[in-house]
């Protein structure tokens, strides 16, 4: 005979993350139990004891896809798709079945005399230990039975008591902020003297919003930092560093050998003064539910902000002709500056990316067709994170 009534609430997990996204108020979610080889599950007896409410914070990727042209009767024409993440919460109680497990070779009358005890031992109270049920287990398993011939295990049970909420949405506010003019941008390669940003960029194109699918985010940790984001010093600066090196590194890993004699190139394209971002830290906890323990996590919230410059670059041979060196400087700025690219680059710097490089070498395609090699590139300086 085994009994466990400690138990493991995996809610770090994708399939629970999803049920916190996804599920309706009173719905619930069944954490699993790995069992050994030779056991099937038999009966369920239900647990009339709940533990509080426990509150539930979490990430949630939204999608708002951005239209310009937008005037009455006309939905105008999809430039690309944004990606800012919020912070939701709703309420999550836990509470325990208890669940027979039977060995596959045991007898009908035995398998009965193991439900019959399911049903009788004493948990109603909630002060019952594992300790006791084990010694009244024991007292009561009479001849039929063997210890190993089945396990008696918590199973834990997840339901949502409310429906989502949001807690944070200043991602979002910030994007739309930003286009229209509520929070400082400027876009250097059209303006000289770093006035002007992405206000005045949206203010002839009437752009519009609609919202999409909505998606988990199952890395809630810090912010990945990836060949295209680098996250610079606290207190350093994005606007005057020089991001020549970084960029060099990110070519030569992928620079065709034939291609020597290389000079790299760069534009400042937008910088936003102010983002915030989130991340979410999981502290352990054990819940006590009557006479089972339940180890898990809860989730803490915490935001910053940071400021964010986001270059262009290009590197191609030195012995390009004078004029040519000009259209690939036209060319990066023209590319750019397309709606497509710098109009999702806030929050969207992958897809701005996988755009930006096969329409810079389309620009590029008549005059030079080898050695080329486009990108973008994000420098971030952020504030220490704080607790929400």
């Amino acid at each position: 005979m085994n009994v466990n009534f400690d138990a493991v609430a995996d809610v770090e997990s994708i399939e629970f993350k999803k049920f916190l996204l996804g599920a309706n108020a009173g719905d619930q979610f069944e954490f699993s139990i790995d069992l050994p080889p030779g056991y099937h599950r038999d009966d369920l007896r239900e647990g009339n004891l709940r533990n509080k409410e426990e509150l539930f914070t979490y990430q949630v990727k939204e999608n708002w896809k951005m239209y310009e042209n937008c005037h009455q009767g006309n939905s105008g024409q999809l430039v690309g798709i944004h990606t800012p993440i919020i912070l939701e919460q709703r309420n999550i109680i836990f509470f325990t079945n208890f669940v027979l497990y039977l060995k596959t070779d045991l007898s009908q009358t035995e398998a009965d005399h193991a439900r019959d005890l399911l049903t009788k031992f004493p948990v109603e109270t909630g002060a019952t230990s594992e300790e006791e049920v084990i010694k009244w287990i024991s007292e009561n398993m009479g001849p039929d039975l063997e210890v190993g011939d089945f396990i008696l295990s918590a199973e834990i049970i997840a339901e949502a008591s409310d429906n989502p909420f949001p807690f944070d949405t200043s991602q979002r506010e910030t994007l739309l902020d930003i286009y229209e003019g509520r929070i400082e941008t400027r876009i250097p390669v059209i303006h000289e003297n770093d006035e002007g940003g992405l206000e005045e960029w949206s203010g002839n194109r009437s752009l519009c919003w609609k919202p999409g699918r909505r998606s988990i985010i199952e890395n809630d940790g810090e912010p990945a930092e990836t060949s295209t984001v680098h996250h610079m010093p606290e207190g350093s600066d994005p606007i005057t560093y020089n991001p020549t090196r970084i960029i060099d590194d990110i070519v030569d890993t992928y620079q065709e050998p034939d291609c020597a004699g290389m000079k790299t190139y760069k534009e400042k394209l937008l910088i936003i003064g102010k983002w915030p971002e989130f991340k979410i830290k999981w502290v352990v906890k054990t819940i006590k539910i009557g006479c089972c323990k339940v180890k898990t996590k809860l989730p803490v919230a915490y935001t910053r902000e940071g400021m964010l410059v986001f270059y262009g670059y290009y590197r191609v041979p030195q012995n390009l002709g004078r004029a040519i060196l000009k259209i690939a400087e036209s060319c990066l700025i023209k590319t750019a500056l397309k709606s497509a690219i710098i109009g999702i680059l806030t929050s969207n710097i992958a897809a701005a990316v996988r755009l930006f490089v096969p329409l810079y070498k389309d620009c590029l395609i008549e005059e030079a067709k080898e050695c080329i090699y486009p990108g973008l590139l994000l420098l971030k300086e952020s504030k220490p994170w704080r607790k929400l």
